[in-house]
C-alpha cells in the first residue's frame, strides 16, 4: 500500500519527530502517528497489520522537499528519513510505465503529484492510503482510509 501522507486532512503530530511542531494539513501515516480530530481505522489498521507492505512514493517524498523549500514545512531531510526508518516505509520508484499510466488517466484529480501517485497505485495494482476523496474516483484503484 502507498502512504500518500500530503493529502491526509487533519493536524497532526508524529511523537516528537518533529520537534513537537504541528504541521497543518501535513501528515505521515503509520504506527507513529497521533490524530487530532479525524481517526482513520481502516488506515490505522491496514498499516499495523504485521504483513503489511508499507510504501511512500519518490513522489510524495519529492512533493516533501519542494514544500520545505518553499518554507511550508518546518521539517528538513533528516527527519523524513528518520520517518521512513521509524515508519519502516519501502520507498517506491517512479517509472516510465507508471508515468505512461497518466495518458489514460481521467482528469478527476487536478494535482499533478497525486495523479503521478494514482498512475503508480494502477499500474502496480496496490492499494493507496488517503483521505483525498478525488482517489475513490479512480476505477480500479483501492483507496484506504
Amino acid at each position: 500500500m502507498i502512504v500518500n501522507p500530503l493529502s491526509i486532512v487533519g493536524t497532526q503530530r508524529i511523537d516528537g519527530r518533529l520537534d513537537g511542531q504541528e504541521q497543518e494539513g501535513v501528515a505521515t501515516v503509520g504506527i507513529k502517528a497521533k490524530y487530532t480530530g479525524m481517526r482513520p481505522r481502516k488506515a490505522m489498521s491496514a498499516l499495523t497489520r504485521s504483513s503489511a507492505v508499507r510504501e511512500i512514493s519518490v513522489i510524495s517524498l519529492s512533493e516533501i522537499a519542494i514544500k520545505q523549500t518553499r518554507g511550508k514545512l518546518t521539517f528538513g531531510e533528516q527527519d523524513v528519513a528518520q520517518g521512513i526508518a521509524d515508519l519502516q516505509l519501502r520507498v517506491l520508484p517512479y517509472s516510465s510505465e507508471h508515468a505512461a499510466g497518466l495518458f489514460d488517466l481521467p482528469l478527476h484529480h487536478a494535482d499533478p503529484s497525486d495523479r503521478q501517485i494514482i498512475a503508480q497505485a494502477l499500474a502496480e495494482q496496490i492499494a493507496v492510503i488517503t483521505a483525498d476523496s478525488a482517489f475513490k474516483l479512480y476505477k480500479g484503484l483501492t483507496v484506504i482510509w
